[in-house]
């Protein structure tokens, strides 16, 4: 084995092993003798059992991790199936410490918003019938004292009445219109915006419409050169839509205040002196 370029070991056999190794080195015509190496086989064979129950304990740790990963998925298709069947209301509960709860709590407030908007499109609904109802039944009453109607005059006042109904009737169709844009418009780019002057021209202008009533302006002076993030055009028709509602149920006050709460956030208040909202 030498002569043809191989290594010899030679293994006593006993409980106590003893490995020597003889490899051949032509150049030098010589044999070199690794060892004798002395290796206890006990120690061997206890490492061997730490390394077997080692990977027989992570295999445990495996299975017990995979059955609850099993657990989790289980109950998150059981949460994904309600939701698709429009159950909200119904309550899973998952471990706060599973690898998944995350995932768990994104769906959860996803069924939250689903079920919100819902509720909202139902309201939405009902007061787009109600808003409408009320322009049509003036126009059904037109149209019957139209009938009635003895001279021009009488004539043209309900004409005028019934053109004035349809006027009504396509600003709500436009609102509505409007609503159905509301996800898009949420997700445009937002723009530092300077409060002051933006709202003051805005009020300006929207006093020349108010019918005989007094808009008060309470503008904290700490504000005056405050500048907020959001769509000048859409934050506009918020404060626009508050504002014809006052205008719609005021007795004879509007009052608008602009002040800062804690420090940071701007608060905009809108009263006036009417009968209020149901709760």
């Amino acid at each position: 084995k030498l002569l043809t370029d191989q290594w010899l070991v030679l293994f006593p056999t006993n409980s106590v092993t003893v490995n020597t190794v003889y490899g051949y080195i032509p150049s030098l015509k010589r044999v070199i003798q690794y060892g004798p190496y002395q290796t206890d086989l006990g120690d061997s064979f206890a490492q061997y059992k730490a390394f077997t129950f080692l990977i027989i304990a992570l295999e445990i740790l495996a299975l017990i991790i995979g059955f609850l990963f099993a657990i989790s998925v289980s109950r998150l298709n059981r949460l994904a199936k309600q939701y698709g069947k429009g159950e909200f209301s119904k309550t899973i509960k998952l471990n706060r410490y599973s690898i998944l709860y995350p995932l768990f709590e994104n769906l959860r407030l996803m069924g939250k918003r689903i079920k919100n908007l819902i509720v909202s499109h139902k309201d939405l609904n009902n007061a787009i019938a109600h808003e409408l109802r009320t322009p049509i039944s003036r126009m059904r009453f037109s149209m019957k004292l139209l009938k009635n109607a003895k001279d021009l005059n009488q004539l043209d006042h309900r004409l005028e009445s019934v053109n004035e109904d349809l006027d009504e009737l396509e600003d709500l169709i436009s609102e509505i219109l409007f609503y159905s844009q509301v996800d898009r418009i949420i997700s445009e780019k937002l723009d530092p915006l300077r409060l002051q002057p933006v709202l003051m021209n805005f009020l300006e202008r929207f006093s020349a419409h108010l019918d005989h009533h007094k808009l008060i302006i309470n503008f904290s002076s700490a504000l005056k050169n405050v500048h907020i993030k959001t769509n000048e055009k859409y934050f506009l028709r918020i404060i626009q839509n508050i504002l014809n509602n006052a205008n719609r149920f005021a007795k004879s006050t509007i009052k608008i205040s602009v002040t800062q709460q804690d420090g940071s956030d701007v608060v905009i208040s809108i009263e006036d002196d009417g009968p209020g909202i149901d709760p």
